[in-house]
């Protein structure tokens, strides 16, 4: 469809005439994708094991951008066309078998209730949309990647091959005119264009929110983007195809090493909120994922390391467990120890995976099965799909649209009609009367006020007893100051509030301390179903980095309220009133004098942190405990001995001054009483 470009050059084997269609895999960027997907899966068991192991999909993105222009620009030089037809035959032959294999499976395990009945009533537009290469579409216009930590789809990490699939489809024509300009004009016109596109794809990343940016096509189109340049580059210029120098491979094999390392660097210290990775971050990745696929490819060390026969094995069949395994997980839920959860992921991925690419996978692409088989096929198992869907599809209200029905649906105090009376309208069922006696858990025994306590942070059983109608049920999360309030609320004894404590000590909201709060609160507000629910944290110093100077920028600000609003949002999935707290600034030689410290007790950090904290609340609908104020309030040295946590005494006081206010709201007032 287009005229020639450039003559390749005869001694490069990549670019070498193409006689056959079948070209010869190269095993180190199996090794590469072993590495990825490896580093995928190891960051959805436990995303604290490898924080920034979801850059996996962006080394992917790399690969598959420079392997298909490479083969397009292989098929412009040997037949002076591209045939897109062909191409897009080829891809779904290589995509389409496993990823029907994988939609038909989760499909077919709602019939068993394994999803759970909110996500079993998305799975058929989630399914329409995986069909149609829209996932990540779909996922930005329901919630993005908060909504997907309330309520997990198992078909989620389609937005990947969403991508990947919009990408296939747009950028060969794209392609076909630049080396058709290119043959007219000049072959810069190729640089021309993808620099073009690269920068529209960082601009686009760079006006995104951070979870918009994540699963945006355009934003991420980078990454492929520059894997196509690494192929471009290798035909044109014979870049990185084997310097004969030893200045040209050393500064092939340097770079490598350093994209290498500045990857491995990223997998431990990069975590999803982090406020620079839509900016410039995915290009960072992109770059030092591109030098390594260069080095692995022209670097006899790195070739032998990467074509390792156990990686190659797992990279040849790496498609397949991206696939399976995330199913897997959801399936899971939180059962059994996190070992015993990875054992069975991990193990079932390979072994499903082994299975579908010998049977499966291998069959089509190396084309040893028509079309006439593969079209009933096919057929064949969209009927069962949708027959499936049909048949799991929830009959009766959903827990979560329960809620939303429920929360416009509150009784009004002044409607209330005496039994008997001729308005009165049956129940269509009442439960049987019972009496419920509010309990008060035992009070937890404070000590000294004089220094720190350590029975003010001790973990606290939940209530023997369900809570009674006329009782709040309250659920906490935080950090260690939260964990104090709920000893303090348990202290004081008041039977008109239950206290379901979920806090962590040294786990709020950041990133380095605790990367899947996310996650865990959601696990947490779905299994409780609290009426109400108390974010009660301290300054979080590491939500940008310690010390980080952009903690007082706008950037800065705008990732705090990005954070509360997420937050709010899961705290409330279920219908619960939302409260969060305005901090204290820190005091004490602790945590103001030593060096890594010293900017966080600043009044103007925590004067920040409120004013967002503020901010999302009114977005929210949520309201405003001002924590730091009552304790500024009180001028008394004793009540945080060590400089950040209440005494026992100050526990108890400020537990029957915040009581109060829990059951003050709108949503709260009908309980205690």
């Amino acid at each position: 469809m287009t005229e020639s470009g450039a003559t390749p050059s005869l001694t490069d084997p990549l670019f070498a005439p193409a006689v056959v269609r079948k070209t010869r895999r190269k095993p180190a960027l199996d090794g590469m994708r072993a590495l990825a997907v490896a580093s995928v899966v190891l960051y959805h068991l436990d995303p604290r094991s490898l924080p920034g192991g979801f850059i996996g999909v962006d080394v992917f993105f790399v690969l598959s951008g420079y392997l298909i222009t490479a083969l397009l620009i292989r098929e412009h030089d040997a037949k002076q066309a591209i045939d897109l037809r062909g191409f897009w035959i080829r891809r779904v032959r290589r995509l389409w078998p496993l990823a029907w294999i994988v939609l038909s499976a989760v499909a077919l395990a709602g019939l068993f209730q394994l999803w759970g009945a909110d996500a079993q009533r998305a799975l058929g537009s989630q399914t329409a949309a995986a069909v149609g290469n829209v996932s990540n579409w779909w996922q930005l216009s329901h919630g993005g990647y908060v909504e997907e930590f309330v309520r997990p789809s198992p078909l989620r990490h389609f937005w990947s091959l969403a991508v990947e699939e919009q990408f296939y489809f747009m950028w060969p024509v794209v392609l076909i005119g630049l080396l058709a300009l290119a043959r007219r004009t000049t072959a810069a016109v190729v640089w021309l264009g993808l620099g073009i596109l690269a920068s529209c794809s960082i601009y686009i990343s760079w006006i995104l929110s951070p979870e918009d940016a994540y699963l945006n096509t355009f934003s991420r189109a980078i990454a492929l983007l520059v894997g196509a340049a690494l192929a471009w580059g290798w035909k044109k210029f014979g870049l990185f195809s084997g310097p004969r120098s030893l200045g040209g491979r050393i500064v092939v094999g340097s770079c490598g090493a350093a994209g290498f390392v500045t990857l491995v660097f990223l997998l431990f210290n990069l975590v999803p909120e982090q406020g620079w990775l839509h900016r410039g971050g995915f290009t960072l990745i992109a770059l030092a994922a591109c030098a390594t696929v260069a080095s692995a490819v022209t670097n006899p060390v790195a070739t032998r390391a990467l074509a390792w026969v156990p990686l190659v094995w797992i990279g040849e069949r790496s498609y397949a467990v991206y696939l399976i395994h995330w199913p897997l997980i959801v399936a899971l839920g939180s059962q059994g120890t996190l070992l015993s959860r990875s054992v069975i992921v991990i193990g079932l991925s390979l072994s499903l995976a082994a299975l579908v690419h010998r049977i499966i996978e291998q069959p089509v692409v190396m084309g040893r099965v028509s079309w006439k088989r593969l079209g009933p096929a096919g057929g064949l198992l969209c009927g069962i799909t949708a027959l499936a869907i049909f048949v799991a599809w929830p009959r009766t209200p959903t827990p979560q649209e329960m809620v939303q029905e429920t929360l416009g649906k509150v009784a009004d105090p002044g409607q209330v009609v005496a039994a008997g009376s001729e308005d009165a309208q049956p129940a269509v069922s009442s439960p049987p009367t019972t009496v419920c006696i509010p309990v008060a858990p035992d009070a937890p025994q404070f000590g000294s006020d004089s220094e720190m306590d350590v029975a003010t942070v001790g973990e606290l059983a939940d209530p023997d007893a369900p809570a009674c109608q006329t009782q709040l049920k309250l659920l906490v999360l935080g950090d260690s100051t939260g964990r104090g309030v709920s000893n303090g609320l348990r202290a004081v004894a008041d039977p008109r509030v239950q206290i379901w404590d979920r806090t962590q000590l040294g786990c709020s909201y950041g990133p380095e301390g605790c990367p899947n709060w996310r996650e865990s609160w959601a696990t947490n507000v779905l299994g409780i179903e609290p009426d109400a629910v108390l974010i009660y944290t301290t300054v979080v110093i590491d939500l940008l980095g310690v010390d980080d100077p952009e903690f007082l920028s706008a950037e800065g600000a705008a990732v705090r309220e990005k954070t509360f609003t997420d937050a709010i949002e899961i705290a409330g999935s279920t219908g619960a009133k939302v409260f969060l707290v305005s901090p204290a600034r820190p005091a004490g030689e602790f945590y103001c004098v030593a060096s890594n410290r010293r900017t966080s007790c600043d009044q103007s950090w925590t004067d920040a942190w409120s004013e967002s904290v503020r901010s999302a609340a009114a977005q929210m609908g949520a309201t405003v405990i001002e924590a730091g104020a009552w304790t500024d309030s009180r001028h008394l040295d004793t009540d945080r001995p060590d400089g950040l946590h209440l005494s026992g005494t100050a526990l108890r006081e400020h537990a029957e001054w915040l009581i109060p206010q829990l059951l003050a709201a709108p949503e709260t007032a009908q309980k205690g009483n």
